[in-house]
């Protein structure tokens, strides 16, 4: 488990996790999650949401809130 603070406007590189599935869970604010093969796809989590990523799934998260 990684704690990963994202201020306001900051964004991942899109990136996959090879053969890994992941869990995210958001303890604080929201992120939204751009993901699939071309990122087309878009999640919106909120504080205590999770959300599952499938392994060799491309995704990026970004956080276009005002809260880190």
């Amino acid at each position: 488990m990684n704690i990963l603070p994202m201020p306001p406007g900051v964004h991942s590189t899109p990136h996959i996790h090879k053969e890994i599935e992941t869990i995210a869970y958001m303890l604080e604010g929201e992120y939204t999650l751009f993901h699939g093969k071309k990122l087309e796809k878009q999640t919106l989590v909120k504080q205590g949401e999770q959300i599952f990523i499938p392994e060799n799934v491309p995704h990026a998260p970004f956080n276009q809130s005002d809260k880190e």
